[in-house]
C-alpha cells in the first residue's frame, strides 16, 4: 500500500495510477461530513450503464485530485470543492448483468464483498493469523429501515463541507 509520502510524489507512473483511482480509497477524504446516497437499480440497465460511465468520467474525484487539493492546503481539504465517489456492490454488478461465476474471479474473490454487509453482522475476520470479532453495535438487518432491507446496488459518497 502507498504511504502518504508515496502518494505525494511527482513520479509519473504513480500519478497516472492515482489519476485512474477514485478518491477515498487510499486515503480518507478528510471532510467532517458526507452524504451517503444508496441506490437500487430497477430497470433500463443499458441506460444505467451509460449513466455510470458518464458519472465516473465527469463527476468522480480522482485520488490524484484529492492529493493535489490536500497538498496545497496543509494536508486537509478546506476548499469546499465537491468530493464525489461511486461504490458498486456485488448485487450492483449482478443487476448490471455480471454472473456469479464472473464475480468469483479476481478481483472479486472476497466473500465479504460477494455476500454483502448483511452477512457480516458481528462476524469474525482474519488478519495475519489472528481472528477478530467485529462488535459494531449496529442493529440486525431485520431491524433496518425497509429500503435498506432490500438490495443496494451502489452508494454515492458526496462531500463538500469544509473542516
Amino acid at each position: 500500500m502507498l504511504t502518504s509520502l508515496d502518494i505525494q510524489t511527482t513520479n509519473e507512473i504513480k500519478l497516472k495510477i492515482l489519476d485512474n483511482l477514485q478518491a477515498n480509497i487510499l486515503k480518507f477524504h478528510q471532510r467532517r461530513e458526507a452524504y451517503h446516497l444508496f441506490v437500487r437499480f430497477t430497470k433500463e440497465i443499458d441506460r444505467i450503464k451509460t449513466w455510470i460511465q458518464g458519472y465516473a468520467q465527469e463527476r468522480v474525484t480522482s485520488a490524484a485530485r484529492q492529493v493535489g487539493i490536500n497538498s496545497k492546503n496543509g494536508g486537509v481539504n478546506n476548499t469546499g470543492e465537491l468530493l464525489s465517489c461511486f461504490f458498486l456492490s456485488a448485487d450492483g454488478y449482478r443487476a448490471l448483468g455480471y454472473l456469479n461465476n464472473q464475480l468469483s474471479e479476481q478481483p472479486f474473490q472476497d466473500s465479504s464483498f460477494l455476500n454483502g454487509m448483511k452477512a457480516r453482522q458481528n462476524c469474525y475476520f482474519k488478519q495475519q493469523d489472528q481472528w477478530w470479532t467485529i462488535d459494531n453495535k449496529d442493529p440486525l438487518s431485520k431491524d433496518w429501515q425497509n429500503f435498506y432491507q432490500g438490495k443496494i446496488h451502489t452508494m454515492l459518497l458526496l462531500s463538500d463541507f469544509q473542516l
